[in-house]
């Protein structure tokens, strides 16, 4: 659960597409474990990433993209930086995205188990770099929060 503070970041390798104008690349569902730095109890859920192929017309290999999640998610980690360094590693990819978004649903032990004992809270927390950081974009990823898979075109 701590390989990150050991190992180097994994390459992210990009393959090339002979056409893609505005494309955006959607991995969902993507299952991650790490641990609270400040209660140094676990956390779960799942991330999902989504990113516009930039104009070298690179995408990432998909298990490229997990592989981020499980590196980034293994040390202690607080979720809202958690999103921000896969958004970040992704912008700095060779693939070269025009934007992305990175939004991860997580339970939190700490909550679940010890403090207020709350069961049911789900803690959501969103990165959002280049194109993808339009006002509507960032609406459309608040109205899946809220209502769920029901009310949005992009369903988080």
């Amino acid at each position: 659960m701590t390989k990150a503070l050991r190992d180097p970041q994994p390459e992210i390798k990009s393959f090339s597409l002979s056409e893609s104008q505005g494309q955006l690349v959607i991995l969902r569902n993507i299952s991650f474990s790490s641990i609270c730095e400040h209660h140094l109890l676990p956390f779960i859920g799942k991330i999902d990433i989504i990113y516009e192929v930039g104009d070298e017309k690179k995408i990432i290999g998909l298990s490229k993209l997990i592989r981020l999640v499980n590196y980034y998610s293994s040390k202690p980690q607080i979720q809202e930086r958690l999103v921000n360094e896969i958004a970040d590693a992704i912008m700095r990819s060779d693939a070269s995205p025009k934007g992305v978004v990175v939004a991860a649903r997580g339970i939190h032990i700490c909550v679940y188990a010890r403090g207020v004992k709350d069961r049911e809270a789900k803690f959501f927390t969103y990165a959002v770099r280049g194109t993808l950081e339009s006002r509507e974009i960032k609406e459309e990823v608040l109205k899946s929060v809220i209502h769920g898979k029901k009310k949005t075109g992009i369903n988080l």
